[in-house]
């Protein structure tokens, strides 16, 4: 069974017959994830650039031949018989795959692709440098390590422990769609590819997020692995458990080939309708109190049960409840007075110190430590930490002046003086004659011209004819 908990609840559920798999525990390779769930991780579940899904689709494939030379002969042999494809579960360094991105960057031709491929290698790299994408691009995936990953996940062997709950709430949100994805497409491939030798039961908890009714909404790579399991899974022996509070936004084809259902309290009118249309006409009385009934109770009808009933189910020990603190109950003496602030603050930031093991021991080798590279974070008291504003911190009030406001407004309430050039000249030349009288000299003023005098009995056009150019415009 794997259960995919996005609050870390089940746990608590299960203590002896399941494995916990966190952030901590998962080493979930990249190269196991298909085209478009790896764009979904480089993107951040944001739609991608046409011509950088198409620049992965040619370089992954060759990542993974330039891979194979450091494998068996034994791997070589198996890969040579199939075509390496961009999702062929085979690993690939990313060093490899950047290398090649280089390569094609500095060809001469292809200019126009040039920026799109600098993207892309800054997407790639800024994924592989973010710490809470650790389980993907540790050093524990590099290798081929599918077998060990599989046998983890689903429990092959059980070893006395059948259950996988997979905790879904320390993977970043925009990655979560990618994860569930890859697990739910592993666990229909495993039973396919077993003959029916492997049976396995997939939960999803809070199913409308991965099924949403939408289409536009949600992962289509996680929608098509999880009504892949729906429509055909039965007949391989993956059986699908969906868990939601919401069935009105959940897929209604996926909705659709679920046998057996257990409908406990709903008050929204439209996820009753849901329910009612799925209940035959002869029992369609059953559901007239679903929104009345109790804590424990459930309505149930399909292909396990012969006839619609209400049922009760038996009540568990509280400590084999589901809670979101995991598996054991955490009591703490911290009062908000106590409480370690620093301490919380690194949990919700949940990145991890760089490792400076490595340049410490070369320092030390040579005698010297380097001071800023210590971290003395945990010598500083708690009282440090905390921020409390006084006077000394506190800004002072400045005073209002007319330069504070935006320049748009500025022009709007102040308009510039126009001055014309001929008065700004005989300023200036005032200003020189008083500064200094001995070397002034007279500029002489422009005036203006004379309008045309006109001859008698000649009309004006007449009399400019007949006068030269040369008196018609001011000769200084």
């Amino acid at each position: 069974m794997l259960i995919l908990d996005p609050h870390n609840e089940f746990a608590a559920a299960f203590p002896r017959h399941a494995v916990v798999i966190d952030t901590d525990t998962l080493d979930l390779p990249f190269w196991l994830m298909r085209l478009e769930e790896f764009s979904e991780v480089v993107f951040r579940g944001r739609p991608g650039a046409p011509e950088e899904i198409d620049a992965l689709r040619d370089l992954i494939p060759e990542a993974k031949r330039a891979f194979r030379g450091s494998d068996s002969a034994l791997m070589r042999r198996q890969a040579e018989k199939a075509s390496v494809t961009a999702d062929t579960p085979i690993p690939y360094r990313m060093a490899d795959l950047l290398a090649l991105i280089d390569e094609r960057i500095g060809r001469l031709e292809g200019r126009q692709e040039k920026p799109h491929l600098r993207s892309l290698k800054m997407r790639i790299i800024s994924a592989i440098n973010d710490p809470r994408y650790h389980f993907m691009f540790s050093n524990n995936t590099i290798t081929d390590t599918i077998m060990e990953t599989i046998a983890k996940i689903f429990r092959i062997p059980g070893d006395g422990k059948p259950i996988c709950t997979f905790q879904l709430a320390g993977i970043p949100s925009e990655v979560i769609n990618s994860v569930a994805s890859v697990l739910c497409r592993m666990a229909f491939e495993l039973a396919l590819w077993s003959d029916g030798a492997i049976h396995m039961l997939v939960v999803c908890e809070e199913a409308h997020r991965y099924i949403p009714a939408d289409q536009s909404l949600g992962f289509f790579p996680t929608r098509q692995a999880i009504a892949r399991i729906a429509k055909e899974g039965r007949k391989y022996g993956v059986s699908l458990g969906i868990i939601t509070q919401r069935p009105g936004e959940l897929d209604q084809t996926i909705l659709s080939q679920c046998s057996t259902l257990f409908a406990m309290r709903l008050a929204n009118d439209h996820d009753q309708e849901i329910i009612r249309s799925a209940i035959p006409n002869s029992s369609i009385s059953t559901t007239s109190f679903l929104s009345s009934i109790g804590n424990g109770e459930a309505i149930a009808f399909g292909a396990a049960i012969a006839v619609p009933m209400r049922m009760r189910f038996a009540r568990v020990d509280e400590r084999l409840l589901p809670k979101a603190t995991g598996s054991v109950a955490k009591v703490s003496d911290d009062s908000p007075d106590t409480v370690d602030l620093r301490t919380i603050v690194n949990r919700m930031r949940a990145i991890s110190g760089p490792d400076i093991g490595s340049l410490q021991q070369g320092y030390g080798a040579a005698g010297e430590t380097p001071a800023n590279i210590i971290d003395d974070r945990d010598d500083m008291p708690v009282e440090q930490l905390t921020w409390r504003p006084t006077e000394a911190q506190a800004p002072p009030n400045e005073r209002y002046r007319p330069d504070m406001l935006p320049r748009g407004a500025a022009a709007q309430t102040a308009a510039p003086v126009q001055t014309s050039i001929d008065s700004r000249l005989a300023e200036l030349h005032r200003e020189f004659r008083s500064s200094d009288p001995a070397t002034a000299r007279t500029i002489p003023t422009r005036e203006a011209p004379a309008p045309p005098r006109r001859e008698s009995g000649l009309s004006l056009r007449e009399s400019l004819l007949k006068k030269p150019l040369s008196s018609l415009y001011d000769k200084d």
